[in-house]
C-alpha cells in the first residue's frame, strides 16, 4: 500500500535528481495528518526560512521544477521553527496520493497518504495505535535510554490505511532516571527541541512519511498530569528527580499547544480545542476528544488528597477500606482510611474531564454517527482500575457515570474505546463497583489500552511508585482476580513496548496487541510470563 508507492517512487526520485537529494534543505520527513474524505494537513520542516512550493498528485511521482509556478505555495517561518502546515481541499475519496514540498529544485522526502472512501463505502480499514514515546538518552550515553523506536518499525510494517499517535509524543518531563529537572521543557523552544529528538529517530520519521497519520496529544506536551488550572507541577515518584514545577498552568497550555501544532498536522481551535472526528467508510468513525483543554484541576492538586503518612496522593483513594487494609502490610499508608473531603471531590458532580459544550458534542456525534463501528479515541483510561486514579475518567468519577449512562440511554452500540496513556495493555470492560461493597455495573461497552511505544512500563512505574517488585502484586492481586476481589482485567501485559492493530470490517472489529518485534503481546509480570494476549474479537449487533 502507501509504503510500497513510497519506496517506487523514491527510488525514481533518486535516479532522476541525485542533485536533490544530495542538497534537500528539509529534516525528518513530511507527515500527512487530519485526513478527511476531501482535505488533508500537509507537513515538513525546513532548514530555514522561506517560501515552498507542494506538489500533490494521485498518478506519477511528484518532481520539483523551479519553473512551476502553478503549484500551492507554502511557508516556513522561523517563528514557527521552520515547520509548514499546508492545507489542502478538493481532493477525492479513497485515494491514495504522493506529496512532496520544494525550495526550487530542492526537495523534502515523498510522503503518502490515503483519503477515506466515502462514506456510504463499504471497506475494510486497518490501522494502528500507540503512544508514549521519548527517545531522551541518560546522561553520558549515546542512545535512547528506553529502545529505538522499533514499534515504528513495526507499524510501518503493516501497510496501514492510517495510524494514530495518541499522546505523549513527546515527555516534557522524562521519564529516563538521572536527568536534570534543568531539562524539564518549559518554553516553546525547549519543547521544538523535544519533537525533533523524537524525530531524529528515522523511524518514527518514516511512519509519518508513509500513511495518513492522526496525531494528539495527552499531559505531557504540557506537563505530567497537566491541567491549565494548575500552577504547580510534579512531585510524583513515577519520575525520578522530579520535584514540584511552578509555572502559570495557562501560559504552560498556551506554549504546549503551540509547539505540538508546529510539529503534528491537527486542527485545533480555541472553542474546540483538539476535537474531531473521521470517517472511513460506511464500517468506521473514530471521535478524537481533548480531554486536556478543558478539564477540571484534579482531585489531587495541592494535597487535597494526600494521605498522612507519606505527604503524596493516596494510591487507591477509591478502593473500600476493607480491600486496602489487605495490603497494608506491604503499603503500610493504605492502613490509614482516605479523607472524606478527597472522596467528595473525586466524585464531585461538578467536575468536568471534557466541559459541557464537548461532552455534548462526543455524546451527541457518536450516538447520530451512520458508521458500523465507533471507536473513541480516549487520551486516559476509562476502564476501572482503582490504581492512582486521579488524572484518569476515575478521577472525574461523575461525568465518567454520566457518559456511559448517557451512551447507554441513547442506545449506541458497535463502540469501543481505544486508550493509551497508562503505559501497558489493558483490555476489560468498563465497569463500575468492581471491589464493591456494591454491586459491581456492567456498561456493555469495553476498552483496550495500549503502549507505550518507548518510555516506562507499568510496571517500572509500579515499582517506583510503591516498592520493588510492586508489579508483581499488582498483576496477580489487582488486575487478574474477578470481582470483588480484583478488577478481572482480561488481558494485563504491563511491561511489554507494544501497539495495537486494529482490523473493521462490516461484521467484525479485530484487535492485536504486538510488541516492540511485531510479535503477539505476552501477559507479564515483571520477568514471569503469563500467557499470550489472544485476539480481541468484537461482532456487530
Amino acid at each position: 500500500m502507501a509504503a510500497l508507492l513510497i519506496a517506487s517512487c523514491a527510488l525514481l526520485v533518486l535516479a532522476a535528481a541525485p542533485s536533490a537529494a544530495a542538497k534537500n534543505g528539509f529534516s525528518f520527513g513530511v507527515a500527512a495528518g487530519d485526513v478527511s474524505q476531501h482535505a488533508a494537513k500537509l507537513w515538513a520542516h525546513a532548514k530555514k526560512a522561506g517560501k515552498a512550493t507542494l506538489e500533490l498528485q494521485s498518478r506519477g511521482r511528484p518532481r520539483c521544477d523551479e519553473g512551476d509556478q502553478g503549484e500551492p505555495k507554502a511557508k516556513a517561518k522561523k517563528s514557527d521553527n521552520f515547520t509548514i502546515n499546508k492545507k489542502v481541499k478538493g481532493l477525492a475519496a479513497g485515494t491514495e496520493y504522493l506529496f512532496r514540498f520544494c525550495f526550487g529544485d530542492v526537495a523534502s522526502k515523498v510522503g503518502s497518504f490515503e483519503t477515506p472512501p466515502a462514506k456510504g463505502k463499504s471497506k475494510t480499514i486497518e490501522f494502528a495505535i500507540t503512544g508514549d514515546y521519548d527517545a531522551q538518552k541518560a546522561p553520558g550515553a549515546s542512545k535512547p535510554y528506553w529502545n529505538n523506536f522499533d514499534v515504528f518499525k513495526r507499524m510501518l510494517g503493516e501497510n496501514n490505511d492510517f495510524n494514530l499517535l495518541l499522546g505523549d509524543t513527546i515527555y516534557t518531563d522524562t521519564e529516563v532516571p538521572d536527568v536534570p529537572t534543568s531539562e524539564i521543557a518549559l518554553s516553546v523552544k525547549q519543547k521544538w527541541g523535544k519533537y525533533r529528538m523524537n524525530l531524529k529517530q528515522k523511524k518514527l520519521a518514516a511512519l509519518r512519511s508513509s500513511a495518513t497519520t492522526y496525531s494528539h496529544w495527552d499531559d505531557h506536551e504540557f506537563i505530567n498530569d497537566f491541567a491549565r488550572g494548575m500552577n504547580e507541577f510534579g512531585g510524583t515518584s513515577q519520575i525520578p528527580g522530579a520535584g514540584l514545577t511552578a509555572t502559570n498552568g495557562e501560559t504552560l497550555y498556551q506554549r504546549g499547544v503551540r509547539a505540538f501544532r508546529d510539529y503534528a498536522p491537527v486542527t485545533y481551535s480555541k472553542q474546540n480545542g483538539l476535537y474531531r472526528t473521521f470517517q472511513w467508510g460506511k464500517n468506521l468513525e473514530i471521535f478524537m476528544p481533548d480531554e486536556r483543554s478543558f478539564r477540571s484541576t484534579p482531585a489531587d492538586y495541592q494535597g487535597v488528597c494526600n494521605n498522612p503518612s507519606t505527604g503524596e496522593p493516596d494510591l487507591v483513594p477509591t478502593a473500600p477500606q476493607s480491600y486496602r487494609d489487605q495490603f497494608a502490610l506491604l503499603i503500610p499508608s493504605l492502613a490509614t482510611p482516605v479523607s472524606q473531603q478527597c472522596l467528595d471531590t473525586i466524585n464531585d458532580p461538578n467536575r468536568t474531564m471534557l466541559g459541557q459544550a464537548q461532552f455534548n458534542r462526543l455524546v451527541n456525534d457518536v450516538a447520530t454517527s451512520v458508521a458500523k463501528w465507533k471507536v473513541i479515541v480516549n487520551e486516559v483510561p476509562i476502564q476501572q482500575l482503582y490504581v492512582n486514579p486521579y488524572d484518569y475518567w476515575e478521577g472525574y468519577a461523575a461525568e465518567r457515570r454520566r457518559l456511559i449512562d448517557t451512551l447507554n440511554a441513547r442506545g449506541v452500540r458497535n463502540l469501543v474505546f481505544l486508550t493509551t496513556d497508562i503505559h501497558a495493555n489493558l483490555y476489560n470492560e468498563i465497569n463500575f463497583n468492581s471491589l464493591g461493597p456494591d454491586p459491581i455495573v456492567h456498561s456493555g461497552y469495553f476498552e483496550i489500552i495500549t503502549g507505550p511505544a518507548a518510555t516506562a512500563t507499568f510496571a517500572v512505574e509500579a515499582d517506583r511508585a510503591a516498592f520493588s517488585g510492586a508489579n508483581a502484586v499488582l498483576y496477580n492481586r489487582v488486575l487478574k482476580p474477578q470481582p470483588p476481589d480484583g478488577v478481572g482485567t482480561i488481558c494485563a501485559a504491563i511491561d511489554r513496548f507494544s501497539y495495537a492493530q486494529v482490523k473493521v470490517k462490516a461484521g467484525q472489529l479485530t484487535v492485536n496487541y504486538k510488541d516492540i518485534k511485531g510479535q503477539p503481546v505476552q501477559e507479564t509480570s515483571g520477568p514471569d510470563v503469563k500467557g499470550t494476549c489472544a485476539p480481541i474479537v468484537f461482532n456487530a449487533q
